[in-house]
């Protein structure tokens, strides 16, 4: 799995690597792939912050582990790290920590999403998005303009099992139909042999339905 993500290059494949270090409890490792980050990419100032918080709960993690600790013996500061994290802009450092305090300490965080004026009522793809934001449902595709594979990284609400992925040209035409299990996961779209241009996909699970472009130039 890491040599396929280290293959698949980029940010995000290496946060899911140093992931898969942490769930061995290989928090060494980790840090080292987290630590070279600014190096590797041009990160921005946002992306920059969201790192740095990933590595102070590396550190905090490897600490407990170290030391033969829970997270139910958290001190005042080590608490105090965590709280400051939740606090940030969306990044997975702040989903950890969100989900550390939540399930040790009862702490929850219910963040609103900001509902849709009468103006957006009127366009309906930014209606549906939001909806299905609220709802649960997410998809990603990545390279985007793709050349000889996309791929779409996709998470479902809790109650849905299945969800429908079809891609139409800008004719109407279906390129692609096809069904998707699980409450998240990864398709991988071979486009070697779809022509160049622009694609529409819909992803949609129940009710909802969320709506993407996806380019492929070769």
């Amino acid at each position: 799995l890491r040599n396929w993500l280290d293959n698949l290059g980029g940010p995000a494949a290496d946060r899911q690597i140093i992931a898969s270090y942490m769930q061995q409890d290989n928090y060494t490792a980790a840090l080292s792939l987290a630590n070279i980050q600014t190096q590797l990419y041009k990160l921005n100032e946002i992306e920059i912050e969201a790192n740095n918080d990933l590595i102070e709960i590396i550190t905090l993690c490897q600490t407990l582990f170290v030391s033969n600790r829970r997270f139910e013996t958290l001190d005042e500061n080590e608490m105090g790290v965590l709280k400051n994290i939740a606090a940030r802009q969306p990044s997975e450092a702040r989903a950890l920590a969100r989900g550390i305090l939540n399930a040790y300490y009862d702490i929850t965080y219910d963040d609103c999403f900001d509902m849709p004026t009468t103006t957006s009522y009127k366009k309906g793809q930014a209606n549906a998005d939001i909806w299905a934001k609220i709802y649960g449902l997410e998809i990603e595709v990545n390279p985007n303009p793709a050349r000889s594979w996309a791929s779409f990284d996709f998470k479902l609400p809790e109650t849905g099992t299945s969800a429908l992925l079809e891609i139409t040209d800008l004719s109407g035409s279906k390129v692609l139909s096809v069904k998707l299990n699980g409450l998240q996961g990864q398709y991988m779209l071979d486009t070697r042999d779809i022509a160049n241009g622009m694609y529409l996909y819909t992803f949609t699970c129940g009710k909802a339905a969320k709506t993407g472009k996806l380019v492929i130039s070769k």
